[in-house]
């Protein structure tokens, strides 16, 4: 666990506003962190939790060193409660007589001097309004040395005067620099070296989400992962295999866009192929637009400025932005229809035709080749036929036939 805010990646704006208030010794009574799994909440609330309890803090931080900052890292390692620190899971809370306890041991036998700092996450799992209502009337008659920190990802869960009554801090997902950031400085705290590709395709898969960013990249450092075998791993889709299918919707026939879209669907799972479309869309936008290449080598770059030169790129990402993870195969099938629409800017019925008119090319030149390959077969026969009959007549001459 991260155990100073100064080594926390992203959140700036909120952590730096908690930090200051811890200085400052104005600290919320009631602080709510809410915002996407994953982003830092807990971690925040605990370090939090710390500085609080800390005998000796500095500019919002805890010492680390004190006997509070010992016995509290230790409880937090043990998931163990001390005399004025509790860390609560409310899914686990959930009932009216689990609740009516939690309450009771905070507000009733927490001690009357000493500084006392509950954390209760998951908070949006009490969806009991009720139990949400008996703990704000608590709240409202807290002694000055309790403070409480709630954690959840779904804000909107929490009923609005529980929600008034607090500090609420909002977390969000990282950007890219700082998923760079988060992953350089966790490299360099536990001596492990990623290669370059392997980082990019960690940080892509992330999404953003510092915990799964962190995770994933354990995962890979344990194992010795390969780039290949992790984006077998994650099922995602080779960015030449995607640059494909935009080339195909490209070309006069459509049989080379069914067949390039059909070979996707069948290789992923649905969700990818939206999610990374998506992410494809807004790659060529940033690279067609601003000449910002990101994850493209310089001969994908070449090669998508050739393939999007003439296209409308806000009417492509239009048709990206509807689709959505819940999204049919069909619903992805459509999509790719109107995105070689726009990429060939023509009309549904002038697609069609040109479809009909190859096709009936194809057919024609099908038939000449045929007929070609026809003459070709009868022109052998026949040479056949007449090396079969001086065959013979040789034959006969040798054994003294006659002609």
């Amino acid at each position: 666990m991260i155990m100073q805010f100064r080594n926390i990646v992203g959140q700036s704006g909120s952590v730096i506003l908690l930090q200051r208030a811890l200085s400052n010794g104005n600290f919320p009574k009631l602080t709510i962190l809410a915002g996407y799994h994953g982003t830092g909440k807990s971690t925040t609330a605990l370090l939090s939790a710390m500085s609080i309890l800390c005998e000796n803090p500095s500019q919002g931080e805890p010492c680390l060193g004190c006997g509070s900052c010992k016995q509290l890292q230790n409880a937090i390692s043990k998931d163990i409660p001390t005399c004025n620190f509790m860390r609560v899971n409310m899914a686990e809370k959930n009932s009216r007589s689990d609740f009516g306890e939690l309450v009771k041991e905070i507000f009733v036998l927490q001690p009357s001097a000493k500084k006392c700092v509950y954390v209760l996450e998951e908070m949006h799992a009490v969806k009991d309004e009720y139990l949400q209502t008996m703990l704000l009337e608590r709240i409202d008659a807290m002694p000055p040395n309790v403070h409480i920190i709630m954690t959840t990802t779904e804000l909107n869960k929490l009923i609005t005067p529980l929600r008034s009554r607090a500090r609420v801090f909002r977390f969000t997902r990282i950007n890219q620099n700082e998923s760079e950031a988060l992953l350089t400085q966790w490299c360099a705290n536990n001596y492990v070296r990623i290669p370059k590709e392997v980082s990019s395709l960690i940080i892509k898969s992330a999404g953003g989400v510092p915990r799964e960013l962190i995770n994933l990249a354990e995962f890979v450092s344990e194992n010795s992962v390969t780039q290949e075998e992790l984006i077998n791993y994650l099922n995602l889709i080779d960015i030449d295999e995607i640059i494909e299918l935009f080339t195909a919707f490209t070309e006069a026939q459509m049989t080379s866009s069914i067949i390039a879209a059909d070979k996707m669907l069948k290789a992923h799972e649905k969700s990818t192929v939206v999610q990374q479309i998506k992410s494809f869309i807004l790659e060529v936008i940033y690279l067609m637009e601003g000449n910002i290449t990101g994850d493209f080598t310089k001969e994908q770059a070449a090669i998508v400025k050739e393939v999007f030169r003439n296209t409308a790129l806000v009417q492509l990402a239009s048709v990206g932005e509807k689709l959505n993870a819940y999204s049919s195969e069909n619903d992805i099938k459509f999509a790719f229809l109107k995105m070689r629409q726009i990429m060939r800017n023509k009309s549904i019925k002038d697609i069609v035709r040109d479809d009909r008119k190859a096709a009936t090319l194809q057919r024609k030149e099908a038939n000449s080749v045929f007929k070609d390959k026809k003459a070709v077969a009868q022109a052998v026969s026949n040479a056949t036929a007449s090396l079969d009959k001086e065959t013979f007549l040789e034959s006969m001459n040798m054994f003294g036939g006659d002609n």
